[in-house]
Order: C-alpha cells, then sequence, then structure tokens
C-alpha cells in the first residue's frame, strides 16, 4: 500500500481504479479496516491500487472531500469519485463494491 500525501495524492489517483484509505493512526477502528484492506490488496493487486491517507497530515484532502469520520474509503475510478464508503466493511462487502469497477 502506497502512503499519499497531499502532494502525490492527485497523481496517484488520476489512473485506473484507486481505493484511498482516509485513516488516523489514533483510531482502533482503522487498525480493524487495515488488516481487511491487506488482504483485498493481495488478491486484487493487478487491478486495483491502494493508498493510505493520514487525515492528521492531510487536511486540505480531508476538507476537499468532506470526510466527517474515519475510517472512511473513497474509491477512485480514472481520478474521479465513483464509492464513498465510511466505517469498517468486511471484505465480502468490499469486494462486492470494488469488483464492478475492476472489470
Amino acid at each position: 500500500m502506497k502512503q499519499a500525501t497531499e502532494q502525490n495524492f492527485a497523481t496517484l489517483i488520476e489512473h485506473g481504479v484507486v481505493l484511498a484509505d482516509f485513516h488516523a493512526s489514533w483510531c482502533p477502528p482503522c487498525s480493524n479496516q487495515l488488516e481487511v484492506l491487506t488482504q483485498i490488496e493481495q488478491e486484487t493487486a493487478d487491478f486495483l491500487t491502494l493508498i493510505r491517507v493520514d487525515i492528521d497530515h492531510c487536511g486540505q484532502l480531508v476538507h476537499k472531500y468532506g470526510l466527517l469520520s474515519v475510517p472512511t474509503l473513497l474509491l477512485f475510478q480514472e481520478g474521479r469519485v465513483v464509492e464513498r464508503i465510511v466505517g469498517v466493511q468486511s471484505k465480502k462487502v468490499l469486494l462486492e463494491l470494488i469488483t464492478p469497477y475492476l472489470l
């Protein structure tokens, strides 16, 4: 998983399908979500890019995308948000949301 910053974020999301994990180090549910995302990354590495965005270091991105809680996952396709997922989700739920964009 790539670590996103405010400087490289636009470049990371501009091509393909990208799942951005907006998280915080102090957030226990974010740690739980990371375990699921690691599994998804292993299964979809050829089709999906996963990036992590630490909200404590990327305030402009938090404001730009109107994030109110963590974890929040934003799914991008060619730089545009196509799905917004708030809260911890199971692997099954995430794959069901992501898979149509990978085809």
